[in-house]
């Protein structure tokens, strides 16, 4: 069936065509898998209408995303998942949603072994560009409870009206809880007007500053769920911005590359063959800077496990990959970090 648009341009009619393909959604399905990535059985809680799955009990999990155009899958979240995916493919269709004789692309990423830092959205979507599209929010149950648990600066500008603390959870069902450091005692912020704060397990905290009372200050995010109590710590500040005339603090150097870390670099079929294509089976496996993946392969998990924000960096710190901003710039390193000049020009033109 073809499908058309027509738009009246300055009198002229146009008729904008509309391929059936481009108004088709790609289709997810979930699987409990192995360590070798065979499937032990369709994961059957998956609730198409919230798209929410918690994955209890379950060590491995594949996602497969399938559409009549390339798709790939897109990670958005606090976590760090580490993980394998499969370069779009052309696969026959005739078995999926009745569909017969007909061709499509198939993505697939393989999750595991499962941790907290897994948690978060998993979006399919086109190759060519990023479209609404089936998603799935997956909650990976641990004994962190958050996915952050070191806690980070937040630094804001003296314009802003609200920030994030993010304190998304690996299990919806724990019990969160906001505290302000007053002395050496925990207390609830102290709030001037309704809807000062907000909560969402997968987002964290969005804190209106304007109304609360000396919004700056020590942050804590207490989780609980049946015996664990965890907390993590928020420091909000705006010193940041008061410390332009300083100079910036230079770069630490990155540390030393072994001597085998070009070798580490190379694809693996350059470097190794059949059964002995293996060069990890931990991260401590691998040079400081890189990290371990299914496939036993050493890579940069700032390249393939993280995507940082706009003029932001990326650094590994104990085999984790962190976004920052660097000197001279503030703001959330996920999203963007901004020039502190740049912020001075725009405050007084």
């Amino acid at each position: 069936m073809n499908l058309n648009w027509v738009l009246c341009l300055f009198g002229i009619v146009i008729v904008v065509p509309i391929f059936a393909e481009d108004l088709s959604s790609p289709i997810i399905k979930l699987f409990e898998v192995d360590e070798y990535n065979k499937v032990i059985r369709p994961y059957e809680r998956v609730n198409k209408r919230r798209s929410e799955i918690i994955t209890e009990d379950i060590k491995q999990l594949r996602l497969e995303c399938y559409a009549n155009y390339p798709v790939q899958w897109i990670y958005t979240g606090n976590g760090i998942p580490i993980m394998s995916t499969d370069v779009s493919v052309w696969k026959t269709l005739s078995t999926f949603e009745g569909k017969n004789d007909e061709n499509g692309y198939v993505a697939s990423v393989f999750l595991g072994p499962l941790r907290e830092h897994h948690t978060g959205k998993y979006q399919c979507s086109r190759t060519d560009y990023v479209t609404v599209t089936p998603s799935v929010y997956v909650f990976v149950p641990g004994q962190d409870l958050f996915l952050d648990t070191q806690g980070k600066t937040i630094r804001i500008h003296e314009n802003v009206t609200s920030t994030s603390l993010p304190c998304t959870v690996s299990n919806p069902n724990v019990q969160v809880s906001l505290y302000r450091l007053n002395g050496n005692l925990l207390v609830p912020p102290k709030v001037t007007a309704e809807g000062a704060i907000s909560y969402d397990p997968r987002k964290g905290f969005r804190i209106n500053l304007k109304k609360l009372e000396d919004p700056e200050g020590l942050y804590i995010c207490s989780g609980r769920y049946k015996d664990l109590v965890v907390d993590v710590e928020y420091t909000v500040t705006s010193q940041a911005l008061q410390e332009t005339a300083a100079p910036a603090t230079p770069e630490p150097p990155p540390p030393s590359p072994p001597d085998n870390y070009e070798e580490f670099k190379q694809r693996a079929e350059e470097t190794c063959k059949g059964e002995s294509c293996r060069q990890c089976d931990t991260h401590t496996d691998c040079p400081p800077a890189m990290n371990c993946y299914t496939d036993h392969m050493c890579r940069d998990p700032c390249t393939y496990s993280i995507n940082c924000g706009t003029s932001s960096k990326c650094r590994v710190v104990d085999f984790r990959p962190q976004c920052y901003c660097p000197p001279g710039f503030v703001g959330d390193a996920t999203k963007e970090c901004l020039s502190i000049s740049r912020e001075r020009l725009t405050e007084n033109p």
